[in-house]
C-alpha cells in the first residue's frame, strides 16, 4: 500500500473514530442529563405524595384537638355518661370525618369507648383487640400526658396501614388531663385514589408485607424497606415506577409508596439524540470528504512527486540540486534540506576517501605489524611493516587466511582472543613466543586485538603486533641480577648470623670469666650491640622478601592468632573480632601484626588489654589495633613510621608501613597519649572479602 492510500485510509479512520466517539459522548451526556431530570422528577413526585399524606394527617390533628380539648370529652372519661355518646358519637360522625376509628382511653390505657366504621361501605365495624394492641404498642402515654400533648404517625394492623393521631384529653382551660383520644384512618385504595387526583399522577400505597414486585430483586427491595432509599423500575420506554418506604410511629417501615411517572424527558432525549446523531454523521461525511480531497491535493500528491524524484536520484546517481518542489510550505523546505544534505554527504564522502588514504598512509608508516581479518580468519588488510616481515606483497596477503601464517596453536589463541574482544567490547592483549628462520634466539610479540563493527552487523578484528624481544631480554636480565643479589644477600646474612652466634658465645664465656663490674658492663653493651645487629639482619631479610611473592588472600583471624602467639604469656587480654574477613596483600602482612603486638609489649609499659577489630567503613574495611598502654605523644605520630626511629631497632613500624603500603592499604596512629595506642589500617574496596567456613570472631586472655 502506497503513501497516498495509507494517508487517505488514516484520515478516513480518524474521522470515523472521532464521529463514533462524539456520538458515544453525546449519548452519555444527553441521556445522563435526561436520567438526572427523571430521577429529580421521581423524588419530587414522591415528596408530593408524602405532602398529601401530611395534609390528611393535619386535618386529623385539627379534628383530634377539637374533640380532645373539650369539657364534655374530659368529663365523659371520668363518669362515662351515656348522654355524651348519644349526643356526639354516632356513626355518621366517623363517616363525616372520614375516620375508621374513634377511640377514647383513660390514663391507665383502658379503652373507655371505641367506635369503628368502614367509610367506603358506610357500615359500622368492630374494634378488634389486634387494632387496640397495635395502637397501645406504638403509643407512649408519657408523650401525651400533658395538655395538648399529641403524637401521630402510621401503624400497621390487620386491616392495613392505619394513619393515627393521638391527643391528650383535657378540660377547656387546659388545667388537667385524663386519658387520650385516638383517631384512625386507613390508607387504603380510596385514599390513594384521592391522593392521585390531587397530585395528578398514578399513586399506590401498600403495606410492608403485601408487595414484592416480580421485576425487583430482594436485596434492592430490602434496601427500600430498611434504609429509606428510593428505587425506580423502568416499566417501558414511557413509564417509570418508583418506590419509597413509609416509616411508622416506632420508626420502622410499615409500607411503601409507589408512583408512576411519565418518561417525557427520556423520550425527548431519545428524539434529540436521533437528530444530533444524524447531523453528526452528515457533518462527518462532509468533513471527511473535504479533508481527503485537500490532503490529497496539498500533501500526498506532492509527497508522491518528491518520492519519485528521490528514487530517480538514487537510480541514476544524481548529485546535487535535482529535487524540485513548488510552494513555500514544509515540503518545499524538506526538498531544500535534502538538497543541502546531499551536498554535505558528497563533501563527507570526499573527506572520508581522503581520510582513508591518510589512514592507510599512517598505518603503513608504523613500525608495528598491523593486519585486519574477518571472523573466519580471512586477511582483509596488511600494513607495510608486516608485509616486509612476511616477505609478501599486499595482493598475496589479502588472499590468505591467518591459519596460513601461524602455527595451529597460535591460530587458536588468536581466534579465542578475538571472541573475547567481541564479547567484552574492549581490547585483548596476548603474547606469542617464536623463532625467526635462521635465528636461534627466542623472540616475543605482543598482539593487541580489537573488535571493529563494519556495518550490517559485520565484524572485523584489527591486530597490532609489537616486538617485545628487547623488553623481555631486559626483564630476564634484571630477574637474573635480582636472583644473584638475593643469593648474595642470603649467603652474606647467613655467614654474619653464624659469626654473631660465635660472638654471642665468646661474650658469654668472657662474662663468666670475670667479676669486674666494669668488664661486665662492657660485655652487656657488647651483647646488646650483637642483639641489634641480629635485629638488623632480620629486618633486611623481611625487607628483601617484601614484594617477592604475589599478593594472596590472607585470613585475618588465623594471621592475628599466629602473630600474637609469642605474646600470650604476658598477662594481657587479647580481644579479636575480625568477622571472618580476608584481605588481599603481601604474605608478610602477618609480620605487620607481629610488630604491632611487639610494639605494645615493649613500649606500652602498662598494657593489660589488646584488641583487634574489623568493620566496614564506607566502601572499604577498617582494621583497628588498640592497647591501653601509655600511648604515643602527638609530635611522634608521624616519626614512628620512619626508618631508624624508635627505642629498639627503629625498623619495626617502618617495615609494617612498607608492607601495608605495598599491599595497597594505609596505616595511621590515632590514639591519645596516656590512654593507649590505636593503629588504623584502611583496606580499600576490592582488597577484602568475607571468608566462608572460618571460625567466628573469638576473644581470650592469658594470665
Amino acid at each position: 500500500m502506497n503513501l497516498r492510500r495509507k494517508t487517505l485510509l488514516s484520515v478516513a479512520t480518524v474521522m470515523i473514530v472521532m464521529t463514533v466517539a462524539i456520538v458515544l459522548l453525546s449519548s452519555v451526556f444527553v441521556m445522563g442529563a435526561a436520567l438526572d431530570r427523571e430521577n429529580e422528577n421521581v423524588r419530587t413526585n414522591l415528596d408530593r405524595v408524602a405532602a398529601s399524606m401530611e395534609v390528611i394527617e393535619s386535618e386529623m390533628g385539627r379534628t383530634a384537638a377539637d374533640w380532645a380539648v373539650w369539657n364534655d370529652t374530659y368529663l365523659f372519661l371520668k363518669d362515662r355518661n351515656q348522654a355524651y355518646i348519644d349526643s356526639n358519637l354516632g356513626y355518621e360522625t366517623c363517616g363525616g370525618l372520614r375516620l375508621n376509628y374513634f377511640l377514647l382511653f383513660n390514663s391507665s390505657f383502658e379503652l373507655v369507648y371505641g367506635m369503628g366504621y368502614d367509610c367506603n361501605a358506610e357500615v359500622p365495624t368492630e374494634v378488634s383487640h389486634q387494632v387496640v394492641n397495635s395502637l397501645l404498642d406504638n403509643i407512649e402515654y408519657t408523650e401525651i400526658d400533658q395538655p395538648e400533648g399529641a403524637i401521630h404517625g402510621l401503624v400497621i394492623t390487620d386491616g392495613g396501614i392505619l394513619m393515627v393521631y393521638a391527643h391528650s384529653v383535657s378540660d377547656n382551660d387546659l388545667t388537667d388531663t385524663d386519658g387520650f383520644l385516638v383517631l384512625g384512618r386507613y390508607i387504603d385504595d380510596e385514599t390513594a385514589r384521592e391522593i392521585s387526583e390531587t397530585v395528578k399522577f398514578e399513586t399506590a400505597i401498600y403495606p410492608k408485607s403485601d408487595l414484592l414486585p416480580s421485576d425487583i430483586d430482594e436485596a434492592s427491595w430490602n434496601d427500600v424497606l430498611n434504609n429509606g432509599t428510593t428505587l425506580s423500575v423502568v416499566e417501558n420506554d414511557t413509564m417509570l415506577s418508583s418506590y419509597r418506604g413509609l416509616d411508622g410511629l416506632n420508626a420502622s417501615t410499615v409500607g411503601v409508596i409507589m408512583v408512576q411517572t411519565q418518561r417525557d424527558d427520556y423520550a425527548q432525549a431519545l428524539e434529540s439524540l436521533s437528530l444530533i446523531h444524524g447531523e453528526l454523521v452528515l457533518i462527518s461525511l462532509a468533513s471527511c470528504s473535504a479533508t481527503l480531497v485537500l490532503t490529497d491535493r496539498f500533501t500526498t500528491r506532492r509527497l508522491d512527486r518528491l518520492s519519485r524524484q528521490v528514487e530517480n536520484i538514487g537510480r541514476n546517481g544524481g548529485m546535487i540540486g535535482m529535487i524540485e518542489m513548488d510552494g513555500t510550505d514544509e515540503l518545499t523546505r524538506l526538498a531544500e534540506n535534502m538538497n543541502r544534505s546531499m551536498e554535505t554527504i558528497m563533501a563527507m564522502s570526499q573527506a572520508l576517501a581522503e581520510s582513508e588514504k591518510r589512514y592507510h598512509a599512517i598505518v603503513n608508516d608504523q613500525t608495528e605489524r598491523i593486519f585486519r581479518m574477518d571472523g573466519g580468519g580471512r586477511i582483509t588488510f596488511v600494513n607495510e611493516a608486516l608485509l616486509g616481515f612476511l616477505g609478501l606483497d599486499e595482493k598475496e596477503a589479502v588472499q590468505m587466511n591467518l591459519r596460513d601464517l601461524t602455527t595451529s596453536e597460535q591460530y587458536e589463541d588468536f581466534m579465542d582472543n578475538c571472541s573475547k574482544a567481541s564479547a567484552t567490547g574492549s581490547a585483548v592483549v596476548t603474547d606469542h613466543q617464536y623463532h625467526e628462520a635462521g635465528d636461534v634466539r627466542e623472540r616475543w610479540m605482543s598482539w593487541t586485538i580489537m573488535c571493529i563493527p563494519t556495518g550490517a552487523n559485520g565484524l572485523e578484528y584489527q591486530c597490532v603486533g609489537r616486538d617485545l624481544t628487547k623488553q623481555k631480554e631486559a626483564e630476564n636480565a634484571l630477574a637474573a641480577a635480582n636472583k644473584k643479589l638475593n643469593l648474595l644477600a642470603s649467603i652474606t646474612r647467613h655467614d654474619i648470623t653464624n659469626k654473631l652466634t660465635v660472638a654471642h658465645g665468646f661474650v658469654n664465656l668472657a662474662r663468666r670469666g670475670t667479676a669486674d663490674p666494669s668488664q661486665v658492663a662492657h660485655l652487656a653493651k657488647a651483647e646488646a650491640a650483637l642483639e641489634s645487629i641480629g635485629g638488623y639482619l632480620e629486618f633486611t631479610r623481611d625487607y628483601q622478601l617484601m614484594g617477592m611473592a604475589a599478593p594472596a588472600w590472607i585470613d585475618l583471624g588465623i594471621s592475628i592468632d599466629n602473630a600474637s602467639a609469642a605474646h600470650r604469656s604476658e598477662g594481657i587480654d587479647f580481644i579479636v573480632d575480625t568477622r571472618d574477613y580476608q584481605i588481599l596483600g603481601d604474605p608478610l602482612v602477618e609480620k605487620v601484626f607481629y610488630n604491632l603486638f611487639d610494639n605494645s609489649q615493649r613500649h606500652g609499659e602498662k598494657v593489660t588489654r589488646i584488641s583487634v577489630t574489623a568493620k566496614a567503613k564506607g566502601d572499604g574495611l577498617l582494621l583497628t589495633f588498640e592497647d591501653n598502654g601509655v600511648g604515643i605523644p602527638p609530635e611522634e605520630k608521624d616519626l614512628i613510621f620512619q626508618a631508624g626511629y624508635g627505642k629498639n631497632t627503629g625498623y619495626g613500624l617502618f617495615l609494617a608501613k612498607e608492607i601495608i603500603t605495598s599491599s595497597g592499604m594505609t596505616i595511621t596512629e590515632t590514639g591519645e597519649a596516656g590512654q593507649g595506642t590505636r593503629f588504623e589500617i584502611f583496606v580499600p574496596p576490592g582488597r577484602f572479602r568475607g571468608a566462608p567456613g572460618v571460625t567466628s570472631p573469638s576473644s581470650g586472655s592469658t594470665a
